[in-house]
């Protein structure tokens, strides 16, 4: 029976679509997450010198992270931090030269929407929504956003186009129903999460706690799993099985259960179990 192997938790709708509250819902529910960039609110000085003209846009934005590592032939997020477990945005427009109006745009959720959802068959994915006009509306009010996208060359969208709300609207849309199919289609574990719903906060809680349930109170426990079941154990060796609403409760027979158990080798390497 193997540990559980980290399974990210990966948004895949458009940035500024209520990325904020799905970052803070995300390291609230025990998830190490990342949102655009890597340490972005430590100094407004530097957020506004990476917005405006990239600097150090290859060390902290998500999405160079995530071109570099396709580039490469790696899983696209193989370049983040080793701790990190879920992404609340990816999205990358920033001012190459903004007096002559060139944009370096990544959006990996649009351009590498397929590679993604293949090289993690067993992630979570979010597609986080809103009335279209309401995410244009939010778009036109952080920085000078709406005229980095008008000036970017993007998928779906050339440059120049994003002038006309029509445009966005189209694009926004185009992008949310590919995602849904493509998920679909693949039979990921999916969440279509609309931002216009009043229980859009209970939606995405109760799908982060199905993806990791709590543990038996105290520390020391950790989680393993089969393909039909999910235990706590403790390293006081008690047993805990998921119960229902994913809370652990203590296993029926525990006796007849650590039978069922391959025994833990004794400390080093080169052990081997006989029966």
């Amino acid at each position: 029976m193997p540990l559980v192997s980290r399974k990210y938790v990966v948004a895949l709708g458009m940035p500024r679509c209520g990325t904020g509250y799905l970052h803070a819902e995300f390291e609230l529910a025990g998830f190490k997450s990342v949102r655009w960039a890597l340490g972005p609110g430590r100094g407004s000085i530097a957020d506004v010198a990476l917005r405006e003209r990239g600097l150090n846009a290859s060390r902290r934005l998500v999405a160079c992270h995530v071109q570099r590592a396709v580039a490469a032939g790696r899983l696209p997020l193989d370049e983040l931090p080793n701790d990190v477990e879920a992404v609340a945005e990816m999205s990358a427009l920033y001012w190459q030269d903004k007096q002559r109006g060139l944009v370096t745009s990544f959006i990996p959720q649009m351009q590498h929407l397929d590679l993604l959802l293949d090289s993690y068959p067993d992630a979570h994915f979010i597609l986080n929504v809103c009335n279209h006009k309401t995410w244009i509306k939010w778009i036109n009010c952080h920085n000078d956003m709406r005229q980095r996208i008008v000036e970017a060359e993007l998928p779906g969208l050339p440059k120049g186009c994003g002038a006309f709300d029509a445009d966005l609207e189209k694009w926004v849309a185009d992008h949310h129903r590919k995602v849904v199919e493509a998920a679909l289609a693949r039979g990921v574990s999916f969440l279509r999460l609309d931002f216009d719903r009043n229980d859009w906060q209970v939606q995405l809680q109760q799908f982060l706690t199905e993806i990791r349930p709590s543990p038996p109170p105290g520390p020391n426990w950790t989680l393993y799993a089969d393909e039909d079941m999910t235990w706590w154990h403790h390293h006081q060796q008690e047993w805990w099985c998921k119960g229902a609403g994913g809370t652990p409760l203590p296993y029926p027979d525990e006796q007849q259960f650590l039978t069922e158990i391959p025994p833990s080798p004794p400390p080093g390497s080169d052990w081997t179990v006989y029966e």
